[in-house]
């Protein structure tokens, strides 16, 4: 998938760079890296597949062969995306 479809999905999930980058405990630089393929990040790769409820094997093809932990699906489904908060 080409990295302005993955920036498209996060933000229409309802999450920013920047609000993965401080769930995971890294800078926003670091998120747009991996999202670009320019460095690699299971734990943020599988992040954004939770947030955007995109796989990773569909986001990244061939570079994250795993499904996301449990743990992460489970943090995004408890963090409140901005657009619930905006509206909420």
């Amino acid at each position: 998938m080409h990295w302005a479809d993955i920036h498209a999905a996060i933000n229409k999930s309802g999450y920013t760079l920047t609000k993965i980058a401080e769930m995971e405990g890294v800078d926003k630089s670091t998120v747009s890296l991996v999202i670009r393929g320019k460095r690699t990040s299971h734990n943020l790769a599988y992040a954004i597949s939770a947030a955007t409820g995109i796989p990773t094997e569909r986001l990244w093809p061939g570079k994250y062969s795993q499904a996301p932990a449990d743990h992460k699906a489970e943090s995004f489904i408890a963090a409140e995306p901005l657009a619930q908060v905006a509206n909420g």
